[in-house]
């Protein structure tokens, strides 16, 4: 049984410790929607994701500020917050 690309990630990271998972994720096409990157990089660190693999180098602009606040753990953005981090691009 396979997951269906949506739910991918809630099948492997059940299964397979974190330190072990590599997600792949592609910049191809067009980006997500702000809630889109919101809910990827908030699962991410849901499951205590530490290593992402960008496909389709270069890695789009529209992704920098989300991998850089996963990457940080939203440390440049006031009070160290869930809710700032997400909602002000600007900090990182």
């Amino acid at each position: 049984m396979y997951p269906q690309a949506a739910d991918a990630l809630d099948f492997y990271a059940t299964r397979i410790s974190p330190k072990h998972l590599s997600v792949g994720m592609s910049c191809e096409g067009p980006s997500p929607t702000r809630e889109g990157f919101y809910g990827r990089f908030e699962a991410l660190k849901l499951y205590k994701i530490t290593d992402v693999t960008m496909f389709m180098m270069p890695t789009a602009e529209t992704w920098m500020p989300w991998l850089r606040k996963w990457k940080n753990n939203c440390a440049g953005c006031p009070n160290g917050g869930s809710l700032s981090c997400w909602t002000d691009l600007s900090c990182y």
